[in-house]
């Protein structure tokens, strides 16, 4: 009979120290998860910070023989989506009618840039 509570007691003891053990290896499989996942967030973020564009206006004069399709053809930058939505733009931010513009007239031009001015 004591035999028998000898046996169990170590069985009980092997069992507990797989379980600690088992514990351990999970407690650290999830910490180096977590160590993993921050780096390829914050990497990400950095990443993300580089592709920022700023959004600045400009005053150009007119000259002779511009027209709001070429200075948008010469000013726009990637995130416009077309030449009509930059013009479209152009029009609404110097509070312009329709498309005519004349030289000596001074406009304003909206433009991206990646750098802080």
């Amino acid at each position: 009979m004591n035999y028998r509570k000898q046996t169990i007691s170590l069985r009980r003891g092997a069992e507990v120290h797989r379980n600690i053990l088992l514990a351990l290896i999970t407690t650290i499989f999830v910490l180096l998860c977590m160590l993993i996942g921050s780096s390829i967030a914050s990497s990400g973020q950095s990443k993300a910070a580089q592709n920022v564009s700023y959004k600045y206006y400009t005053s150009i004069e007119i000259e002779r023989g511009d027209t709001l399709w070429n200075i948008a053809e010469e000013y726009m930058t990637p995130e416009y989506g077309s030449v009509q939505e930059y013009v479209d733009e152009i029009k609404a931010v110097n509070d312009l009618g329709d498309d005519e513009i004349h030289s000596g007239q001074y406009l304003m031009i909206p433009y991206f840039s990646s750098e802080i001015k």
